[in-house]
C-alpha cells in the first residue's frame, strides 16, 4: 500500500477520484444477470440506426457483448495464450472524449507505459490483431470507428517479430463505419501562446475494405522570455541598443579627463543619445556616466519557437485475389519553426584620436544589433507503406514493407561582423561614427550557418505465424520473421570547422523465432485444477553493418491458476545497435542556450550542440519482469495489475544529463570554456555510458462501470465464421441486418443488454523507483540517481510517482481528469560550489476536459437535426499551474531554473468543435 508519510496536501486531490469510484463500485447491487469473466464488447442496439445496416452512428447507447471466456474467440483478438491485461469496450472508448487513435494512445500512456526501454517506450499497435505497416494506418481513424481496445503486456510483441521493450495496443474497428469528420481547434497559454489547429477526414469501413483520407494543420506562435517574466542571466559584456563606453582593461578608468569632469572615477559610461547626430562630447558623456544604456533582451529571446505543420494522409486496404488483404498507406507532412536566439553583441575598440571620439586614450563600445538572432528550421516527409496479408488455414503470412524519406535544414542567423567595422576604425575614418544608432547600413550580418539532415529508409519484413503442432494442453504456436533494412544519412553541420559532413549507410538483416507452448489447461482438462500454464521462449539474430552480429534472446511462463488470476515471469537479453538519425544527423549550434553551471553554481549562456554521434556504440540490455494482472470479479469491469522490473544496461545510449563535474570529468570533449573559467559551449549530442541499473514497482487499478438502470438480458448474439478464403470477416461484430439468429460458440456466453449513455471510469498507478544508478565510464563511481545524481537538467530520478484519471459522462456530457505527481528529487551541489546542492520540489500537474456528445441529447437534436455528431469540448491543462520550484542552499532559484525555463507554456486553454458527418 502506498505509504501516507510521502504524500503532500496536493497529491490528496488525486486520490479524490479513487474514492468516489470505490464508492461507485461497492455500493451498486449485483446484477441479477451473471456475467461471464471478462471485460465487455460494444455494438449497437437493434433499435438505434445501425439496426438498418448504418452502424456508424457516435452514439453510445449500444449493445454489450459480454466477452467470451477464451479471448481467442472475440473478434480481431491477439492470437496466442497471453491475453489482454486492461480491454476497453466502444462506450468506454467513447466515454473518453477523444477524437482520433493517436488521441486515445495519449489517454492510455499510463497503462502502456514500460521501463523496458529508458525513455518510458511508445506502444506496439495492432489493427484487428494484424500487423502494420506504421502508427500512420491507424493514427487518424476517429474514435467512432472503434469497437474495442485491447492492452497486452509487452511479451506479445515478440509474436510479431518485435523485441518485448514495448507494450501492445490492439485496435478493432467495426464492420461498416462512413463518416466524414471536420475539427476546428483554438487556444492560448498563460505565457502567451496562441495554438489553432484544423483536421478533416474521411474514413469508409466495409468488412475488408478501407478508405481513410485525412489533412490537417496546425500553428502556434511562439513565448518569449518577456511573455514568462524570465530575469536573464548576467552578461560579462554590457551590450545594449544604446550602446556603452568601457575601457580596454577590464574595470578600469574609462578616461582620467572624463572622471575629472564628474568629479569621480568613471569606468562605463552609456552612449548618449545626441551621438546619433554627430561627434558626441566629454561632457555629453558626463551626463550618463555611471548610468550605461539597458536594453531588455527578454523580448528577442524565445523559449517555445513559432511553429506551424500540414499533414496530409492516406490509407487504402482492399482485399486482393486468393484470399489476400492488402493495405496501402502514403503520408507526407512539412513543418517549419522560427525561434529568436536574442540580439548579436559587437565589441569595438575606438583609438584614441578618433574623428568621433571625445576621449584621448582607446576605449571600448559594447552594443547590440537591432535585429535579433533567428534560427529557423523547415523540414519535410514523406512515408509510404504497405501490408500484404493471408491466412492459410490456421497459418497467417504478412509482408510488411516500408519507405521513409526526411529532409530537415536549419539555419542560424552568424551575428554581426565586425571585422569591416574595426578597418574603419583602424584606418581613422571620418565615414564611420562607432557612436551613432544602430542601422542596417552601418553594421553587417554574418551568413547564415545552415545544417542540412537527409534520411532515406526501406525496410521489408515477412512473417509467418500459427499453430506448430497439437500436444495435450493445446495448439503450440509458432513465429518466425525475416526482414531486411536499409537507412541512408546524410548531414551538414552548422559548424563546419568544429564536425565534420557526415554520409552513413546502415544494412540490418534480422530472424526471429518465437514459439508458445501450453503445458496446462482448464479447457483441455490437462491438471486443471492447476489452471492454465505455459512457456514462451524467443531468439533473434539481426546482422548490421558495422556493428557485426547482434544477438537477442528471452524466455517466459504464462500461468493463470484460477480464472481472473494470471502471472507472468520474463527475462530478455538484447544488443541493439543505434540508430542511423542517433549516428549520422547534422550537429545543430544553437547559441545563447541557458545553463546551469554546477562547478560554478551560475546560469550562464553558452551554445549548445544537438545531432548525432557517429562513434555511438551498441547498447547490451538484459531486463527481467514479475508481473500480475487480476479481475476480482467477473461481473465487474475492475483490473488489477503490477509489475517489477529490473534492467541492467551496458553502453546505454543518452545525453548529458547536466553541466555536473561528474560528466565534465567524463566527458571532457563535451564542455568548452572560456579563460575566465565560464562555461561557453555544451555538447548535447547522445553519447554511451558504461552501465545502467534501474528496478521499480509499478501497480495500479483500472475500473469502470455503466451508470444506470440495466433491463434483462436479451437473446444470445452469434459471431459468423471467418470466410474460407482466410479473410478476417470478424473485423467486428454482426449488427442490425447482419445479425443472424443462432447459438453462442461453446464457452461464450455473449449476451447484450442496453446502456444508458452513462459511465463512469478511473485508473491509478503507482511506481516506486528502487534503484536507478548510472556509470559514466568504466572504473568511476557509480552515481545514485535516487540520491543526488542528475537524471535530467529538471532534477534527480523521483522516488514515487502517482499517475491518475478520472472520467464520467451522462447523456452525452462529460467531464476527464489526469492528474501526475512526483516526489521532490535533489541533485548534490560540486564540492566548493556557492549554490550548494539543489532541492526540487514535488510536482502535481491536472489536466481537465470537459465535452458535450450532443448526439446523445435525443431531444435536442429532433429540434437541430445538424447537432448529430457534433462535439464541443473544452481543455484546460495544468489546470492548477503547478511547477517545480527549485532552490539552492540559500533558499534562491537560479536563474536556469525559472519556471518560464522548466515550464514556457504554462496552463493552457483551448475549445474544440468537432462534427462528424455520417
Amino acid at each position: 500500500m502506498l505509504d501516507a508519510s510521502f504524500l503532500p496536501r496536493g497529491l490528496v486531490f488525486l486520490f479524490l477520484p479513487l474514492v468516489v469510484s470505490a464508492n461507485c463500485l461497492w455500493s451498486s447491487p449485483l446484477s441479477a444477470q451473471t456475467r461471464s469473466p471478462g471485460p465487455s464488447v460494444g455494438t449497437p442496439s437493434s433499435g438505434s440506426p445501425a439496426a438498418a445496416g448504418e452502424d456508424n452512428d457516435a452514439s453510445v447507447d449500444e449493445l454489450d457483448v459480454v466477452a467470451a471466456k477464451d479471448y481467442a474467440h472475440l473478434p480481431g483478438a491477439v492470437a496466442g495464450t497471453i491475453k489482454p491485461e486492461i480491454q476497453y469496450s466502444s462506450a468506454q472508448v467513447q466515454a473518453f472524449g477523444v477524437s482520433t487513435v493517436n488521441e486515445l494512445l495519449g489517454e492510455f500512456e499510463f497503462q502502456t507505459r514500460t521501463e523496458r526501454e529508458s525513455n518510458g517506450g511508445s506502444p506496439l499497435v495492432l489493427l484487428n490483431g494484424r500487423r502494420i505497416s506504421s502508427l500512420n494506418e491507424v493514427a487518424n481513424l476517429p474514435s467512432e470507428a472503434i469497437l474495442r481496445v485491447d492492452i497486452l503486456p509487452e511479451e506479445t510483441a515478440i509474436q510479431f517479430g518485435f523485441p518485448p521493450t514495448q507494450r501492445v495496443v490492439n485496435i478493432v474497428l467495426r464492420r461498416h463505419f462512413h463518416a466524414t469528420l471536420a475539427a476546428l481547434e483554438g487556444g492560448e497559454s498563460d505565457g502567451g501562446r496562441a495554438v489553432g489547429r484544423a483536421e478533416a477526414d474521411l474514413l469508409h469501413l466495409h468488412h475488408n475494405r478501407r478508405l481513410n483520407i485525412d489533412l490537417k494543420y496546425a500553428r502556434s506562435t511562439d513565448v518569449t522570455d518577456a511573455d514568462r517574466g524570465i530575469l536573464e542571466p548576467a552578461s560579462p559584456a554590457h551590450y545594449a541598443l544604446g550602446g556603452n563606453v568601457l575601457s580596454p582593461v577590464a574595470g578600469a578608468e574609462i578616461d582620467p579627463a572624463l572622471s575629472a569632469l564628474v568629479g569621480s572615477p568613471v569606468t562605463i559610461a552609456g552612449v548618449p543619445a545626441v551621438a546619433g547626430g554627430g561627434a558626441p562630447t566629454l561632457s555629453d558623456f558626463a551626463a550618463t556616466a555611471g548610468k550605461p544604456n539597458v536594453t531588455d533582451f527578454g523580448r528577442f529571446h524565445s523559449l517555445t519557437p513559432a511553429v506551424q505543420s500540414l499533414v496530409a494522409n492516406a490509407v487504402f486496404a482492399q482485399p486482393l485475389p486468393d484470399g489476400i488483404n492488402a493495405t496501402f498507406n502514403a503520408t507526407f507532412s512539412a513543418m517549419s519553426s522560427d525561434a529568436l536566439h536574442g540580439l548579436p553583441g559587437l565589441k569595438l575598440l575606438v583609438p584614441g584620436g578618433d574623428p568621433f571620439s571625445p576621449f584621448a586614450k582607446d576605449v571600448l563600445v559594447d552594443r547590440s544589433g537591432a535585429l535579433p538572432r533567428q534560427q529557423y528550421v523547415e523540414g519535410w516527409t514523406v512515408h509510404l507503406g504497405s501490408v500484404f496479408d493471408k491466412q492459410v488455414r490456421k497459418w497467417r503470412y504478412s509482408l510488411t514493407g516500408a519507405y521513409d524519406h526526411a529532409d530537415t535544414q536549419a539555419d542560424t542567423d552568424g551575428g554581426l561582423d565586425g571585422a569591416p567595422l574595426q578597418a574603419l576604425l583602424d584606418a581613422r575614418s571620418a565615414q564611420f561614427n562607432p557612436f551613432a544608432p544602430v542601422s542596417g547600413a552601418t553594421f553587417t550580418m554574418r551568413p547564415q550557418r545552415p545544417a542540412r539532415s537527409i534520411s532515406d529508409s526501406a525496410d521489408l519484413q515477412f512473417l509467418v505465424s500459427g499453430p506448430l503442432l497439437n500436444i495435450p494442453a493445446g495448439a503450440v504456436i509458432f513465429s518466425a520473421k525475416l526482414g531486411d533494412a536499409q537507412a541512408w544519412q546524410s548531414s551538414k553541420p552548422t559548424d563546419r570547422a568544429a564536425f565534420p559532413s557526415v554520409r552513413l549507410s546502415q544494412n540490418a538483416a534480422s530472424g526471429h523465432l518465437n514459439v508458445d507452448a501450453p503445458l496446462l489447461s482448464r479447457t483441455t482438462q490437462i491438471l486443471p485444477f492447476a489452471g492454465d500454464f505455459s512457456i514462451n521462449g524467443h531468439v533473434s539474430l539481426d546482422q548490421v553493418s558495422r556493428f557485426g552480429a547482434l544477438k537477442s534472446f528471452g524466455y517466459g511462463l504464462n500461468w493463470s491458476p484460477v480464472v481472473g488470476l494470471t502471472l507472468i515471469a520474463s527475462y530478455s537479453d538484447r544488443e541493439a545497435a543505434p540508430t542511423v538519425e542517433q549516428r549520422g544527423a547534422a550537429a545543430v549550434s544553437t547559441p545563447g542556450a541557458r545553463v546551469f553551471d554546477f562547478s560554478t553554481g551560475q546560469t550562464v549562456e553558452a551554445t549548445r550542440i544537438t545531432g548525432g554521434d557517429p562513434n555511438l556504440a551498441a547498447e547490451h540490455r538484459r531486463v527481467f519482469k514479475l508481473g500480475l494482472t487480476m479481475r476480482p470479479f467477473s461481473s465487474r469491469d475492475l483490473t488489477f495489475t503490477a509489475n517489477y522490473i529490473r534492467s541492467d544496461v551496458r553502453n546505454p545510449i543518452t545525453v548529458i544529463a547536466a553541466a555536473t563535474p561528474e560528466f565534465e570529468t567524463a566527458f571532457p570533449d563535451r564542455f568548452v570554456r572560456d579563460p575566465a573559467g565560464d562555461l561557453v559551449l555544451e555538447d548535447d549530442r547522445p553519447l554511451n555510458l558504461a552501465r545502467q541499473e534501474r528496478s521499480e514497482v509499478r501497480w495500479g487499478v483500472n475500473f469502470s462501470r455503466r451508470l444506470g438502470a440495466r433491463p434483462a438480458a436479451g437473446s444470445p448474439l452469434k459471431f459468423p465464421p471467418a470466410t474460407k478464403n482466410g479473410s478476417d470477416e470478424l473485423a467486428g461484430t454482426r449488427t442490425g441486418s447482419d445479425r443472424k439468429p443462432g447459438a453462442a460458440r461453446a464457452g461464450e456466453d455473449r449476451r447484450f443488454r442496453t446502456s444508458s449513455g452513462s459511465r463512469i471510469q478511473f485508473a491509478i498507478y503507482h511506481t516506486l523507483y528502487l534503484t536507478d544508478r548510472e556509470t559514466l565510464r568504466s572504473g568511476d563511481a557509480t552515481l545514485d540517481l535516487l540520491n543526488g545524481g542528475p537524471a535530467s537538467f529538471s532534477g534527480g530520478q523521483y522516488v514515487n510517482e502517482v499517475d491518475s484519471q478520472f472520467g464520467v459522462v451522462a447523456h452525452g456530457f462529460g467531464a476527464r481528469l489526469t492528474g501526475i505527481w512526483r516526489q521532490g528529487t535533489t541533485i548534490h551541489g560540486a564540492p566548493g560550489s556557492p549554490a550548494g546542492d539543489l532541492r526540487f520540489s514535488d510536482l502535481t500537474v491536472v489536466n481537465l476536459r470537459l465535452f458535450n456528445n450532443f448526439a446523445q441529447q435525443k431531444s435536442l437534436v429532433a429540434r437541430y437535426p445538424w447537432l448529430r455528431g457534433a462535439r464541443l469540448s473544452l481543455n484546460i491543462t495544468n489546470l492548477l499551474d503547478q511547477h517545480v520550484s527549485v532552490r539552492d542552499r540559500f533558499g534562491i532559484t537560479p536563474l536556469a531554473y525559472q519556471t518560464g525555463y522548466l515550464d514556457p507554456i504554462g496552463r493552457t486553454i483551448s475549445v474544440s468543435v468537432r462534427k462528424v458527418f455520417f
